[in-house]
């Protein structure tokens, strides 16, 4: 995790001591969605540790079909040329959202930033760097180009329905609720600033795709990770980079 943020001085961050507390919790659920690897035992600290969609051990669902593509959440992709797992990222809103920041409005998002080259975020992202889309390959000499964003499936990592019952997810009583979440950490999180969130039970979704995204992070090995970021932005003012 201190690899992965870099600043020392983000190490005792109010997010990463709470990432690390609720650090049991998402590996259970990971386990129990059947994504890792059925060789663990074969796997050293640099290796990714979620298995391939195509296993027969794995139930990982693609983004594109209903009602995962409605879905929020985190959401991961893989490269189904190279057979790796290349990032992991977060949709989340609010109830306001309009439209909904569901997996599948993030997808789009990203297809349209790979096909820009000026005035987007080509330039600046590792992921677009790496991934762009094949119509901009004759533009682009770009050494860190890995494939191209047609070769990339969404898949769902870990999703919630804003319109189902999502107590579990929020619940700050112990022993009642999914995560653990303390008096001050609540208090941190109803101070953020977050787009169009306005009420504590958004913020505390928005936290909970943060969370996830972080945890699948490091479960991809480092190499193959495009990713600059480690998440939980708004809480390390690390945008973009992983200082």
């Amino acid at each position: 995790l201190h690899l992965r943020v870099k600043d020392k001085s983000k190490h005792n961050n109010y997010a990463i001591n709470w990432f690390q507390l609720n650090l049991p919790r998402i590996c259970a659920i990971i386990f129990l969605s059947k994504h890792l690897t059925s060789d663990l035992a074969s796997t050293t600290e640099s290796s990714t540790l979620l298995g391939h969609p195509s296993e027969d051990t794995t139930t990982f669902v693609s983004c594109n079909v209903q009602p995962f593509s409605c879905l929020e959440g985190c959401y991961l992709y893989y490269d189904r040329t190279r057979l790796k797992w290349i990032r992991s990222g977060k949709a989340v809103g609010s109830r306001h959202s309009n439209p909904r920041r569901t997996f599948a409005l993030r997808h789009e998002e990203h297809k349209k930033e790979s096909l820009t080259t000026k005035g987007g975020k080509y330039n600046k992202s590792n992921f677009y760097s790496c991934y762009p889309s094949k119509t901009l390959a004759g533009d682009s000499n770009d050494c860190r180009r890995r494939g191209y964003s047609e070769n990339l499936a969404q898949y769902c990592g870990v999703g919630f329905d804003r319109d189902s019952d999502t107590a579990s997810i929020v619940s700050v009583i112990e022993d009642d609720g999914i995560f653990a979440w303390s008096k001050d950490m609540l208090e941190k999180v109803e101070k953020l600033q977050l787009s169009t969130c306005t009420e504590l039970k958004d913020k505390q979704l928005v936290m909970i795709g943060f969370l996830f995204e972080l945890g699948y992070d490091l479960m991809i090995n480092s190499d193959d990770n495009v990713s600059e970021s480690p998440g939980f932005e708004p809480c390390l003012g690390i945008f973009g980079g992983s200082s």
